[in-house]
């Protein structure tokens, strides 16, 4: 329904019970379900793909969901959008806005597969570019006369044409919330499903306005589930789980993001719950694999992409012409210090409760996959836990018009962070690695003013850590490390040929120009080295008069401190199937300083300056099995101060 009312407000309706959208478009694979998005329906999706069916419409006349006595209920989605003139209607509305999306669904099922999505993607493409044609047309016989206006506009009129832009556009909400979203990711080779993310209750909240957009999203639950048929088995099936843990974050919601972007400010903030986040190599590799195939559907070529390409490349010399009056009005209003700012500042923070990582090492179970899928259950899997809580910030300042990066820093602290190897999905005959310790990283980058770049880092631990080596956790440690990079090796070889792709006409042209770029470079640089040899032949003294001249200009400055107030490393003896402690070394009250200078010279690593000095004090132990305890194996601690100099 919709209400047009004599001031110029309106407002639209639309609600549906059970929906779904059908993709019946020619696929180069064999398609096994061509339902692209669906509420609940009355029976599990895959059965209405048997045979290629989908008589979804059908089974509700069985059902006899339309009758006037059926008692049944059906999942809702109501879609609304209000758009208002007065100012009387606009202060009721929420965040007085003049105009409101307001999108919600009891519950939404999504099939995402990458190839065909292409296809419908590529429809949609047609359709805009035929729908955007006309709008070309039109547009191109309006930009000289707006380049020449702009060009003779002085900068006052700019401004106050850009205020009076802003004062004209609205601002638009747009609110959607969905007590139940399933996306399944299909696979793209035979479009069987690999993995189901679910939320519960997720609510968005965007905002957009001539001063700038700010967005809100929660969740109150999220899990990522493997069920592929490998994979039904295995007793990790969750790769993202919150389970039964409780989490003060965002009021008990597991994922909450908050996003403001403004004229000279940008501000994203992540809180996350306590998730166990499983690392499963074969699962990474499938995911990896995926996401290629779906950055793919963007490259790939189709006829609705070359032609919009094709138009672009025909108003090449238009949007010239309007870059080229864009950039003296920015001239103009610099020399009449119209710019107040130009710096925009980025700040991105992440705060987590207790989240686990799970490195899993799947043993030979991986490599008995493509047996049977009859084979038992596998042995409890054993896993490397990292557990903790963390809060990582980044700011950043760049500059507003060539977004060059002027200065950034990270600060990240760390809480109760430990590392520990335990079996199976209930944590079963846990190991410590690593003691639960807390500590704080920071790291400041910023240029000065020779146009070099100063870097300072400062890591400090403010509990003592503890840490237990064995031959058998440094064994575990290489067979994950491995089975993941086998993986990402596997995924690359597996869609290197995927990757190819004819390249078009401007891309050739890009290629060309680049190689023409790279040989008068490289050949110029050969001039100059044969210059430079020729000069060092009639005299030896020209690297000491480069320096003579005055103060060296840095390109790179490097300061780093490390301070910690003791460090213990306990190795352990376990290749019998016993643990029997060998021995154990204490660092107390380390400092450690560094500072690394890089001249800008042509010798810059000749003329390098480095200061490094560490204060620290050492103790030994070794584990005496006669009479089960500790002696010493250093009587007296063991001073340590070193100094390291390297001068130009």
């Amino acid at each position: 329904s919709t209400v047009v009312r004599s001031n110029g407000s309106s407002s639209s309706s639309l609600q549906m019970g059970w929906f779904w959208v059908l993709d019946l478009l020619e696929s180069d694979i064999r398609r096994k379900q061509r339902l692209l998005a669906h509420s609940k329906l009355t029976k599990d999706p895959s059965l209405f793909a048997e045979g290629d069916k989908y008589d979804m419409l059908g089974h509700l006349v069985e059902q006899g969901v339309f009758e006037e006595d059926y008692a049944g209920s059906t999942d809702l989605a109501d879609i609304s959008y209000q758009k208002l003139v007065s100012e009387y209607g606009k202060a009721r509305m929420e965040n007085s806005v003049d105009q409101m999306l307001d999108v919600r669904f009891c519950s939404l099922f999504i099939h995402w597969n990458p190839k065909a999505l292409n296809g419908v993607m590529a429809m949609v493409d047609s359709f805009s570019s035929i729908l955007d044609d006309g709008d070309t047309i039109k547009s191109k016989g309006n930009t000289d006369i707006q380049a020449v206006s702009q060009k003779n506009s002085s900068p006052s009129d700019d401004v106050k044409k850009t205020k009076d832009d802003g004062a004209t556009k609205g601002k638009l909400l747009i609110k959607f919330k969905v007590e139940s979203l399933d996306i399944c990711l299909n696979s793209p080779r035979d479009d069987l499903p690999l993995f189901v993310l679910a939320v519960t209750e997720g609510d968005v909240k965007v905002i957009s306005g001539p001063n700038g957009l700010s967005c809100n999203v929660s969740l109150q639950n999220m899990t990522f589930e493997d069920i592929r048929p490998e994979a039904s088995l295995r007793q990790y099936r969750h790769i993202v789980d919150q389970g039964t843990r409780e989490t003060s974050s965002g009021g008990g919601h597991l994922f909450v993001f908050d996003y403001a972007a403004g004229s000279d400010s940008t501000r994203a903030e992540l809180a996350i719950g306590s998730p166990q986040i499983v690392l499963i190599p074969d699962a990474v590799s499938e995911l990896v694999t995926f996401f290629q195939g779906a950055d793919q559907t963007k490259k790939d070529p189709s006829p609705s992409l070359a032609k919009l390409e094709d138009g672009n490349s025909k108003n090449e010399n238009v949007d010239s012409m309007v870059s080229i009056a864009g950039d003296e009005k920015g001239r103009s209003e610099e020399v009449d210090g119209a710019v107040s700012s130009r710096t925009h500042k980025y700040t991105f923070a992440v705060k987590t409760q207790v989240c686990s990582i799970v490195l899993v090492d799947l043993g030979s179970e991986l490599s008995g996959e493509g047996k049977s899928n009859t084979r038992q259950p596998s042995q409890l899997a054993e896993t490397v836990v990292l557990q903790g809580i963390f809060d990582v910030t980044l700011s950043m300042d760049a500059d507003s018009q060539s977004s060059e990066m002027i200065n950034a820093g990270v600060q990240a602290q760390a809480e109760a962070m430990e590392i520990f190897s335990a079996f199976g999905k209930e944590m079963l005959s846990p190991l410590q690695i690593l003691e639960p310790t807390q500590g704080a990283v920071y790291v400041s980058m910023h240029k000065n003013g020779d146009g070099g770049t100063e870097i300072d880092l400062r890591a400090a631990a403010t509990t003592d850590l503890e840490v237990f080596f064995s031959m058998h956790n440094a064994a575990l440690l290489g067979a994950i490390v491995n089975s993941l990079s086998s993986s990402f090796e596997a995924s690359e070889t597996g869609n290197g040929d995927s990757h190819a792709h004819e390249l078009s006409a401007n891309e050739t042209e890009r290629l060309e120009r680049l190689s023409l770029v790279l040989e008068q470079t490289d050949s110029k640089r050969s001039i100059q080295h044969q210059s430079s040899s020729l000069g060092q032949l009639g005299t030896d003294e020209a690297p000491t008069q480069l320096s003579s001249e005055g103060p060296m200009k840095l390109a790179k400055k490097i300061h780093a401190k490390i301070t910690v107030p003791q460090f213990r490393v306990t190795v352990v003896n376990d290749l019998q199937g016993l643990d029997e402690a060998l021995f154990r070394v204490s660092v107390t009250n380390l400092v450690a300083g560094c500072e690394v200078a890089v001249p800008i010279a042509p010798n810059a690593t000749q003329n390098m300056t480095v200061d490094f000095h560490v204060n620290t004090s050492i103790l030994a132990d070794y584990f005496d099995s006669s009479i089960n305890l500790w002696s010493k194996l250093l009587i007296m601690p063991w001073q340590v101060n070193l100094k390291v100099t390297r001068s130009s």
